[in-house]
């Protein structure tokens, strides 16, 4: 799992400073500024991504035995399920599982391999996991627009991208911080 815990850091790292680089730009009043679509594409960056690494952390801990996971939260942690093929084999097919339900499933799964499923699930309640899915629904709006406007981040807007950056790095620092203290123990 040593490859997997420094791609995690590795990724944390380049991401998260992606992420901050683009703090001094976008408090300007213009709506239109490409520094906030470039905070907001940086940051959900850094969520799949961090959310993929765990999830390859998982896997790794699930094949050596450290995690006990089913065969149904690999199959969803590596997005694939299995059916049989025409001529009676089974066949592995990748599946494409939403951003929200598969990050929230991998932080779940996460905290509860390490014993700190209640505080995760007492997050989650927090304003900030909303935030977050507000974040991803921006996003998937800069990112395919239907319409001028939707280019557009307003201050309120940046304030809920804000909130989420500050909320899921939080939560990933706890759950990486409990990792890294369980695996020296």
């Amino acid at each position: 799992m040593q490859q997997e815990h420094k791609n995690l850091d590795e990724v944390f790292q380049r991401l998260w400073n992606d992420v901050e680089a683009c703090l001094p730009y976008i408090t300007t009043e213009a709506p239109d500024n490409p520094f906030r679509r470039h905070y907001l594409r940086g940051l959900c960056s850094f969520v799949e991504a961090i959310g993929y690494q765990l999830r390859q952390i998982l896997i790794a801990g699930g094949g050596t035995g450290e995690f006990n996971l089913s065969a149904g939260d690999v199959a969803v942690l590596r997005e694939v399920n299995f059916v049989p093929d025409d001529s009676g084999k089974v066949k592995e097919r990748a599946l494409f599982h939403g951003t929200v339900p598969l990050l929230k499933f991998t932080l779940k799964c996460f905290a509860q391999q390490h014993g700190i499923g209640e505080e995760l699930q007492e997050r989650l309640g927090l304003d900030g996991w909303g935030k977050l899915k507000d974040t991803i629904g921006l996003r998937n709006g800069i990112t395919h627009p239907k319409e001028p406007a939707e280019l557009q981040i307003t201050m309120e807007q940046l304030e809920t991208v804000k909130l989420a950056a500050d909320w899921f790095s939080d939560v990933a620092l706890l759950l990486i911080e409990k990792h890294f203290e369980d695996d020296t123990e």
